[in-house]
């Protein structure tokens, strides 16, 4: 419960204060994208919770992410993220499970819709997933969110194994362009 509690609090105190120095003007290009701006750089974290299978052996949790994309147009970016979910253990009058943790190395493509001063977007990831002991399984997710000036809240929904684990993600998070 602290290591959740202590990402969660890490994210929004970044968010917060990345939101307020780029409203202070100490950071250009408040708005998002522009032409010569090719690169997103992103982080935060969130909330996570096991759905399907994985609610009847694990509690919700908390999860960080890192991410760089390139703008190949005004629309589309692709790149990478790296993202770390938690989920804590669950006990039943039959058994208690472990905790359960994902680390995950994923590609990653974004369409935006950049009219809006909210800018919403949907991402497609995929790539390797790794829980504990386990030596790792092709898994991928869906993406979408809302971007607000730098900073993002999205919803993603990740299948994490071939074995059908999925849990979902309420995400904020703070971006950089250069």
């Amino acid at each position: 419960m602290i290591k959740q509690l202590l990402i969660l609090t890490i994210t929004i105190s970044a968010a917060i204060a990345g939101y307020a120095q780029g409203k202070s003007g100490n950071i250009q290009d408040v708005s998002g994208y522009t032409q010569e701006k090719k690169w997103n750089i992103a982080g935060g974290g969130g909330f996570a919770m096991p759905i399907n299978l994985a609610k009847e052996f694990c509690n919700a949790g908390s999860n960080a992410f890192a991410n760089a994309t390139y703008n190949v147009s005004q629309t589309f970016s692709a790149g990478c993220e790296v993202n770390y979910t938690y989920l804590t253990s669950k006990t039943t009058a039959e058994h208690k499970t472990a905790n359960t943790d994902f680390f995950a190395l994923m590609a990653k493509g974004v369409y935006t819709y950049r009219k809006a001063f909210l800018s919403p977007y949907f991402a497609l990831n995929f790539g390797w997933y790794k829980a504990q002991e386990d030596p790792g399984e092709f898994g991928y997710a869906g993406e979408v969110g809302v971007l607000y000036s730098r900073l993002n809240f999205g919803v993603g929904y990740h299948i994490a194994t071939s074995r059908g684990f999925e849990y979902l993600q309420i995400n904020i998070g703070y971006r950089i362009t250069f």
